[in-house]
């Protein structure tokens, strides 16, 4: 009997034995999130409303950054779910959306936004896990935090977050990774990825990176799982020169309070190194010899900065309430490049309601730029939706968005922009529909 109830031991996928809180020194989204089952649903919407403060890469007759208003018409589409098979599980969100701005048109703009997450058991003891972020939007309006589908947290990804204009920007970004369960306790993890941001505009800059991390977790209880992170990444520019390369290691910590409420954080060190060529001015005496006003010169940093991030999250039958907060190093947001960030995230998504949905996220980040202009910089992102059934397959919508950026050293970039808008979807079956 004892030989028989060994062998069944090895026998028994591990991964299903040793399931515990998720791991965002990972990039895991929490674990109870993956119980619940969200059947692939279609909608189409058709909106009205109104945006203020736009910003395009131009500028006005005055030599002003733009600040238009203007009213407008959307039409979207999308598709969301997730999917199991015996040994496989898909997750995904996909929305796309045409836009029409009645008094300024050139802000007209196709949208498009996918995140997705696939996991499959090769053997009983490895696992492959693929992730992806991708699409092209105008206007900033939240791409942070966490989705009700889709089984990572984009928070830990490389998407863009601080954009400043509204502008045309094309983002990807795609990783991979293998996991080796070695007991129920121990498991290891090397992934890598790729990631890239292009903007439309010339004078923006794009950027083009890689990373690959190690991890390797421990479960010292039921309940609870120590770990460490090794992170390895790269920044490279276009249309300047300058690059960063960033090492970092770190302990995580994750523990499960209840089957629905657990907290995951980590903390280390990061050393970034970053080469840019930058401009400066000219002494007054000097420019009146010589008769220029700027120079330019390679500058070269390093430093040894803290590395930490912290989420604590409770899942819901059909939604999902966090908090996370973390600091790191981001390739910038086209105008700032190369950036230490700390930021703030919060969020409460829910459709268990008989007909009503709801949706509210925050995100805040300060941003010290070490690239090729320095300087101190901060978004603010937040938006709330609500969704209520009025038919079998409609239901009425309605959204805000709010936007706000600030520098202290320099005056042009303090901005805020919002919207409204108000419409109806349409998506089958008798449920409210997920925003």
């Amino acid at each position: 009997m004892r030989r028989g109830i060994l062998l069944l031991s090895t026998l028994l996928p591990l991964f299903a034995q040793s399931q515990g809180p998720g791991n965002l020194s990972a990039g895991d989204a929490p674990s109870a999130m993956s119980g619940a089952k969200y059947e692939f649903r279609p909608h189409v919407e058709v909106d009205g409303g109104y945006e203020t403060n736009l910003g395009g890469v131009r500028v006005t007759d005055q030599g002003q950054i733009p600040a238009d208003d203007s009213s407008t018409v959307t039409l979207s589409w999308g598709i969301s779910g997730t999917h199991r098979w015996p040994h496989t599980e898909l997750g995904l969100e996909y929305v796309g959306s045409a836009s029409h701005f009645k008094s300024a048109s050139s802000y007209d703009s196709f949208t498009q936004s996918l995140s997705m997450g696939l996991t499959r058991n090769l053997t009983p003891h490895t696992k492959f896990t693929l992730r992806e972020s991708a699409g092209m939007f105008t206007r900033l309006t939240g791409l942070e935090g966490l989705r009700q589908t889709v089984p990572f947290d984009i928070s830990t990804t490389f998407t863009p977050t601080a954009e400043f204009y509204d502008d045309r920007t094309v983002f990807s970004s795609s990783q991979a990774a293998l996991t080796f369960q070695r007991s129920t306790r121990l498991s290891f993890s090397l992934g890598g990825g790729f990631f890239l941001v292009d903007h439309r505009a010339a004078g923006l800059y794009g950027t083009r990176g890689g990373d690959a991390t190690a991890n390797v977790q421990y479960r010292i209880g039921r309940r609870s799982t120590i770990g460490a992170l090794y992170q390895f990444a790269n920044f490279r520019f276009t249309g300047i020169f300058g690059d960063t390369y960033m090492h970092a290691a770190a302990g995580s910590y994750s523990h499960q309070f209840t089957r629905t409420v657990e907290a995951s954080g980590f903390f280390g060190l990061m050393r970034p190194e970053s080469t840019f060529v930058q401009t400066v001015p000219v002494d007054p005496a000097l420019a009146a010899l010589i008769g220029i006003n700027t120079a330019r010169f390679v500058v070269y940093t390093k430093a040894i900065r803290p590395f930490w991030g912290a989420r604590l999250a409770r899942a819901f039958h059909q939604g999902v309430a966090y908090v996370s907060a973390g600091q790191s190093v981001v390739p910038g947001n086209g105008v700032f490049l190369t950036s230490y960030v700390t930021q703030f995230l919060g969020g409460y998504t829910y459709s268990g309601l008989r007909r009503w949905s709801f949706t509210m996220h925050g995100f805040y980040a300060d941003a010290k730029s070490i690239g090729n202009v320095a300087g101190q910089y901060s978004t603010t992102v937040g938006g709330i939706s609500v969704s209520r059934q009025i038919a079998p397959t409609v239901h009425w919508v309605a959204r805000y968005s709010l936007r706000l950026y600030s520098s202290p050293g320099f005056e042009n970039y303090n901005r805020w922009s919002n919207g409204v808008a108000m419409g109806l979807a349409f998506s089958p079956r008798d449920l409210p529909l997920r925003l």
